[in-house]
C-alpha cells in the first residue's frame, strides 16, 4: 500500500471507535483497509448507529 492510500491514525482510532459501539470491531482487518475503505466504512457505521 502506497503512504497516501494509507488511514491516518485519527481515522483508524475514530473507526474503531465506532466498531467497539456496534461490538464488531473484530471483523475488521484494520492495517489493511485503505484510506477510502476506512472513509466509507465509517460512513457506514455512523449510518448504523444513527449519526449524522
Amino acid at each position: 500500500m502506497r503512504d497516501w492510500e494509507k488511514p491516518t491514525v485519527k481515522q483508524l482510532n475514530y473507526a474503531h471507535s465506532l466498531a467497539e459501539e456496534l461490538g464488531i470491531e473484530d471483523n475488521y482487518n484494520w492495517q489493511e483497509m485503505t484510506r477510502e475503505e476506512l472513509s466509507d466504512l465509517i460512513d457506514e457505521l455512523k449510518d448504523r448507529l444513527g449519526y449524522k
